[in-house]
């Protein structure tokens, strides 16, 4: 994930369904956010505004 975030710019997303505790270590020297909620999720990534049909 490091490697292509580096090599592309992209920023992935990652989705885990455990509690945090054993992730947070593998994090620490990357950049990132803990989105826990999906208020969060929305801020982060907004819903793409509905096309008007003509």
């Amino acid at each position: 994930m490091v490697h292509l975030h580096r090599t592309t710019q992209a920023d992935p997303v990652v989705v885990h369904h455990a509690e945090l505790d054993d992730l947070a270590h593998l994090l620490r020297h990357c950049d990132h956010r803990f989105i826990d909620t999906y208020a969060g999720m929305e801020k982060l990534h907004p819903p793409a505004a509905a096309s008007a049909k003509s």
